[in-house]
């Protein structure tokens, strides 16, 4: 079973290297569907037994599918094809079955409606996006010094550390759900990783030059060690939300 398990995990990883996801539905769809032989009853009781475990194999690599493997990220059209199809099985014992993976659809898609547009709160957002221009050049070569923002110190003295965390790890969650298998292999081949990877990455950079700046900014000592404590502050409560929303969506 753990063999079996594995060899559906690789498939699931490489499947779109030789078919597209439509083909793969159609096809265990199919499968599920294969209609009975035409030969005696002992045969056609035997075949039942057999395939009633294909069926099952066959909700088990879709709810692996949609569970671990993007299906609503990469191919949301599927899941609603998904969705149709699950109601057609009324019978038991894989009516159960689809219950539950018809559950786990829905609140996988609750979940992406929370994740993917968080209400960003507008102090952060707005010192955020203002605080991660970085340093320019001029036609000669030369970068210009950043020009310092005194805005910075006084939003950050306002602010929760514990609203900033839930604020950043949404903000950088909603780029992370959209970073694919495919494009990190890309990126440890040395190709051209894609879209998501590089959004994710360009965020975490943007996040850590707002971090040293609103460090740097501080002339006096104290109010520099004030501003790291904060910060450790808001990792630590990070941390706890990113653990907390790895365990909601394994």
């Amino acid at each position: 079973m753990e063999k079996e398990t594995i060899f559906r995990s690789a498939f699931l990883m490489t499947f779109r290297t030789f078919m597209t996801s439509d083909a793969l539905f159609d096809r265990l769809v199919e499968i599920y569907r294969t209609a009975p032989p035409d030969d005696s009853a002992d045969t056609r009781t035997e075949w039942k037994t057999r395939h009633l475990i294909t069926q099952r194999r066959v909700l088990m690599i879709f709810t692996m599918w949609l569970e671990d493997y993007r299906l609503l990220i990469e191919e949301p059209y599927i899941a609603g094809q998904l969705t149709e199809f699950l109601r057609n099985i009324v019978s038991p014992p894989l009516a159960s079955i689809a219950r539950l993976l018809t559950k786990s659809i829905q609140r996988l898609v609750s979940l992406s409606r929370f994740c993917l547009f968080p209400r960003l709160n507008s102090c952060w957002l707005q010192t955020f996006t203002t605080s991660t221009i970085h340093t320019s050049t001029v036609p000669g070569g030369t970068p210009r010094k950043v020009k310092k923002s005194k805005a910075i110190k006084k939003d950050l003295e306002k602010l929760d550390p514990v609203d900033v965390a839930e604020q950043i790890t949404l903000f950088e969650f909603q780029r992370y759900v959209r970073v694919t298998p495919q494009e990190c292999l890309r990126h440890a081949t040395g190709r051209q990783s894609g879209g998501g990877l590089s959004a994710f990455c360009s965020t975490h950079d943007k996040l850590a030059f707002w971090v040293k700046l609103s460090i740097l900014e501080n002339d006096a000592l104290g109010k520099r060690a004030n501003t790291v404590e904060f910060w450790i502050r808001v990792a630590e409560v990070s941390s706890s939300i990113s653990a907390c929303l790895n365990r909601t969506t394994a």
